[in-house]
C-alpha cells in the first residue's frame, strides 16, 4: 500500500469511527491495493465489519456522502462492502477467505 492509499483509507477509517463509534469492529483493505497489483484505474476495496445485524443497502446510504467526498477529493473510486462481525468471523465463501488471508487492517 502506497502513502496516498494509506492517507485515503486512514481518512475513511476516521470518518467511519465517528459515524459508527463502538459498532465499528474492523476495517480491512483488500483487493489489488493490498497485493501491490493496483493500477491507476483500480478501485479501493474496503470491507467494513460492524457489530450486530447489517443491512448493506442502509449502510451504503449512511456512508455515501463521506465515501463520495473522499473519492472525489482524491480522484479514486472507493468500494465499501458491509458485513456483520458474526459473518466476518465465520469467514465462509471465497471472498471472505481471501480478505482474511490477504487483507490489511486499517
Amino acid at each position: 500500500m502506497n502513502d496516498e492509499i494509506r492517507t485515503i483509507v486512514g481518512d475513511l477509517r476516521n470518518r467511519l469511527e465517528r459515524l459508527y463509534a463502538k459498532d465499528l469492529h474492523r476495517v480491512v483493505l483488500y483487493g489489488s491495493h493490498c497485493r501491490s497489483g493496483a493500477t491507476v484505474e483500480s478501485d479501493i476495496d474496503v470491507l467494513v465489519v460492524l457489530s450486530g445485524e447489517v443491512n448493506a443497502a442502509q449502510e451504503i446510504s449512511r456512508t455515501i456522502d463521506d465515501v463520495s467526498e473522499i473519492s472525489l477529493r482524491h480522484n479514486v473510486v472507493i468500494s465499501c462492502m458491509f458485513i456483520s462481525r458474526d459473518e466476518y468471523e465465520k469467514g465462509q465463501g471465497p471472498l471472505l477467505t481471501n480478505v482474511q488471508r490477504e487483507g490489511i487492517a486499517i
